[in-house]
């Protein structure tokens, strides 16, 4: 896939989800009766404007990002209409909306593709070309006989017979490939995780397309797990057991979704579900300028049961702003050094 197509692809995958994002928000401020001044796709320079009754519909050039602006100014009438509650509620709107999102592809995916399962058959669905198998020449397809003289009927035969082999001893393997019997002699590796025998061949895989009832259960099941991985990748860079080295910025996640066209439409949803399920926990965080830390201030707000000078929230904001550009900037910074 050429790299403008990428890109292009990547910006619009960007721009769909910061879109629906800021229609959570401006949808949550609709409800709670507060004036939207302007919904814009990007950040930067204005490229197209469109004004309806009091809003103004904008692209900017930067399609990083995007926000509402909102009419909070505080008139005799209004002290109490923008209340820390309707605060919240509008600040949740964009990351919940992203998490229905991500269900919504989710959902989409099993039950017009299906969930991956592999073959019970003995078929070799992939030989991994620096392990075993694959350097001894066995391929895709072919159909395993034996295995050191062990008959094989079903795909489990072929791990029984391959563990009851030390790692680093011979190993031979007879296949049917077309219409020819082939014999191969092998040496047996290691998995260093599990510390089992191994040769390096997997299973045929295919997809089986649930029902809508089981579709939605799984997809709950897959945002709920998705959602609780980033929570752990998120806390990891705070306490130092992930590294910041694996931060990626836009570079970076240009080259993701260039991987994933390779292998088609679905990886493409999936991954477009994980960004937007990616997208709506980090703006939860407790860091001004994001939605959490809007929350967080409105939260405060109503401890103290007053409201922030705006002036000094705007200087946090834009703290904020300012520690977010440096993550991305030095999340750039890394995708640059993977590239050298």
């Amino acid at each position: 896939m050429g790299v403008l197509i990428t890109l292009i692809i990547t910006i619009i995958m960007i721009h769909i989800l910061v879109l629906a994002h800021e229609w959570g928000h401006y949808r949550a401020a609709r409800r709670a009766g507060i004036p939207v001044l302007e919904f814009s796709i990007g950040l930067g320079w204005r490229l197209l404007a469109l004004r309806r009754r009091e809003t103004v519909y904008s692209l900017r050039i930067i399609p990083l990002g995007g926000y509402v602006l909102l009419d909070l100014a505080l008139s005799d009438q209004s002290l109490d209409h923008y209340t820390p509650k309707k605060k919240i509620m509008v600040a949740l709107g964009g990351p919940l909306i992203n998490l229905g999102l991500a269900l919504l592809i989710f959902i989409g995916i099993y039950s017009v593709s299906g969930i991956p399962c592999y073959s019970t058959q003995p078929v070799i669905g992939r030989a991994i070309n620096e392990m075993p198998a694959g350097k001894a020449g066995i391929q895709a397809g072919d159909e395993i006989i034996s295995v050191n003289g062990h008959r094989v009927e079903k795909w489990t035969d072929i791990t029984r017979a391959v563990s009851q082999v030390t790692p680093g001893s011979p190993c031979s393997v007879l296949v049917q490939r077309n219409d020819r019997m082939l014999s191969f002699h092998l040496t047996t590796g290691r998995d260093e995780s599990s510390d089992r025998t191994v040769i390096g061949v997997e299973p045929q895989l295919f997809y089986q397309r649930q029902n809508i009832a089981k579709a939605i259960a799984i997809g709950f099941q897959q945002t709920l797990q998705t959602g609780m991985a980033i929570v752990s990748s998120l806390a990891g860079l705070v306490t130092g057991s992930v590294a910041a080295g694996n931060m990626v910025g836009p570079i970076g996640l240009t080259g993701i979704v260039g991987a994933s066209l390779v292998y088609g439409w679905r990886e493409v949803l999936g991954l477009a579900a994980f960004l937007s399920i990616n997208l709506g926990i980090f703006n939860l965080l407790p860091i001004p300028f994001l939605d959490g830390g809007r929350i967080l201030l409105a939260a405060i707000e109503a401890g103290r049961r007053r409201a922030f000078d705006p002036e000094k929230e705007a200087c946090l904001h834009w703290l904020g702003l300012a520690f977010l550009m440096v993550l991305m900037l030095y999340a750039s910074y890394n995708d640059i050094v993977r590239l050298l």
